[in-house]
């Protein structure tokens, strides 16, 4: 009986001793991979700079309240003017509709017309189209009806549709410019024909002796914001500008740089801005009936002679703006963004600005895949050494007389490099920076393919690394087998603590045992 004893309690030990090895086995596999995927993480990552010292050099040929030119896609700033300052800006309600409604209804979807954006639409007088109660009308009409003739009346209609109204839809919008980043942005009202119509706008939008152009908002010493023109300060502008109220829609041009990014990538919403002209089909009391759509810029289109790709501009009392995405000459990609005091289209400013972009900077091949990159080699975990290749082509925009480049660049290795390793997987980076701080990251590769050790276990570190969901399959594996042996080990203290006090509790009722 005793030896039976004794062989079970060596048989629990041993047990307990093999679960535990496993589990710290696994612990360190699971904590390897982790690591393995950290480490990818932090080398793809790369640090955006502040690009303001190379836009402080370019200055175009006019003035205007703010302005703002970003690179798309590399996103540099090529000219920036009051771009940070909150404004009156209407037009970012419709924008922001617009990126809304596009993302959530289908361009033929049919949307209900109530009484309320019936009677909207009687007030509209630049539309060839009237809408009444009980109709049903597509999408597409109403989103370009919205964006291209200013109507109050479409954009309820989409409101209702997606929402209770115009205060949930503005909820809506406000959660929308939260995700995007825009802290300066707030909306106020949807029906911005119908508040402009109602509260004409205050003199200081108006006032001739403000030359809006020469205007710059800067802030002082305790971080409050300062007017001044020439460099004179005019506080009593600025004051009269707080003062007033805001009816429509709060945003500074950084804030709808951010929503025309967002525009831009979404392609059922950036179709809406690339329109001149349409003819639209709709079915109205039981016949058909074909109704045109017309941009109000189309001009900036032909003018561009093809450079410009999409556009939208508001005319407001407030401050008009007209946004535009497109190409200089030479291909730059340019995303403007220009504001003005009364509802002047900017059409000229635009397309000059094209041209004084295209002026001042150029746009360069930094890196072009598949060439070797100078100066640097790598070595295998067994010592085999093996170059580095540029993995992609990369551009980016410098001023013409200048490349605008630090002469140090950083490398970013991903050592020790397992085998096999192949011609085109990512090992590292190298990381340009330009002068003021911006940092341009290319990712490189082996230049050839390395399978001398085309061991089972170099295979799989191959594939975890090229393939981010399986190394995450893995992980996920591994921390549930982890957590099960846990729960087999715990069981097992737990057996062998009770043995243990019933092993004392039968020696001390057999003593001679």
């Amino acid at each position: 009986m005793a030896g039976k004893a004794h062989f079970q309690k060596h048989k629990r030990v041993a047990y307990f001793v093999k679960t535990a090895l496993i589990f710290l086995v696994f612990i360190t596999i699971f904590s390897m991979l982790t690591g393995l995927l950290f480490l990818k993480a932090q080398t793809v990552a790369a640090a955006d700079g502040d690009s303001e010292s190379m836009a402080a050099a370019f200055v175009p040929s006019f003035d205007l309240p703010a302005g703002l030119v970003v690179n798309a896609p590399e996103r540099p700033l090529l000219y920036s003017h009051n771009a940070d300052i909150p404004l009156e800006i209407p037009a970012a309600s419709r924008l922001m509709a617009l990126l809304v409604s596009a993302e959530k209804i289908g361009p033929d979807e049919l949307i209900s017309i109530s009484a309320q954006v019936a009677d909207l639409a009687s007030f509209e007088v630049n539309s060839n189209f009237g809408l009444e109660r009980g109709m049903t009308l597509p999408f597409r009409y109403l989103a370009l009806r919205m964006i291209l003739q200013n109507s109050d009346a479409a954009a309820l209609a989409i409101a209702e549709h997606l929402t209770a109204g115009e205060e949930g839809f503005l909820k809506m919008m406000q959660q929308r410019a939260s995700e995007l980043g825009m802290a300066n942005t707030k909306f106020h009202s949807l029906l911005l024909s119908q508040t402009e119509r109602e509260n004409p706008a205050p003199a200081i939008y108006t006032d001739p002796e403000i030359d809006w152009g020469k205007l710059v908002f800067e802030k002082d010493e305790h971080q409050e914001f300062q007017a001044t023109i020439d460099g004179q300060p005019v506080p009593e502008i600025l004051q009269e500008y707080r003062d007033t109220q805001i009816l429509t829609a709060t945003s500074s041009l950084n804030d709808l740089s951010r929503l025309a990014q967002a525009l831009h990538s979404s392609r059922s919403a950036i179709e809406y801005l690339r329109v001149t002209e349409q003819l639209i089909s709709v079915r109205v009391a039981s016949s058909d009936r074909v109704i045109p759509v017309r941009s109000g810029i189309t001009h900036l289109f032909t003018l561009s002679e093809g450079n410009v790709d999409a556009a939208y501009h508001h005319r407001s009392d407030r401050f008009s703006l007209t946004l535009s995405y497109g190409e200089t000459i030479d291909g730059i990609p340019v995303t403007t963004l220009l504001l003005s005091a009364g509802k002047s289209p900017m059409i000229d400013e635009t397309l000059k600005l094209y041209d004084k972009i295209n002026q001042h900077y150029q746009r360069t091949a930094l890196t072009e895949a598949g060439t070797p990159v100078p100066g640097h080699s790598e070595k295998t975990e067994s010592g085999e050494s093996f170059g580095l290749q540029y993995l992609d082509t990369v551009y980016y925009v410098h001023p013409r007389d200048n490349f605008y480049l630090k002469d140090d660049v950083v490398y970013v290795g991903n050592a020790p490099y397992l085998l096999p390793l192949q011609k085109g997987s990512m090992t590292g980076q190298i990381i340009f920076e330009m002068l003021d701080g911006t940092r341009i990251p290319v990712r490189i590769g082996p230049d050839r393919d390395i399978i001398s050790s085309n061991t089972i276990l170099a295979r799989l570190v191959s594939q975890l690394y090229n393939n981010e969901n399986l190394g995450l399959i893995i992980i996920g594996l591994a921390a549930l087998i982890c957590l099960i042996l846990a729960v087999l080990l715990i069981r097992e203290i737990v057996k062998l603590v009770y043995w243990r006090r019933m092993r004392r509790l039968e020696q001390a009722g057999n003593p001679k045992n």
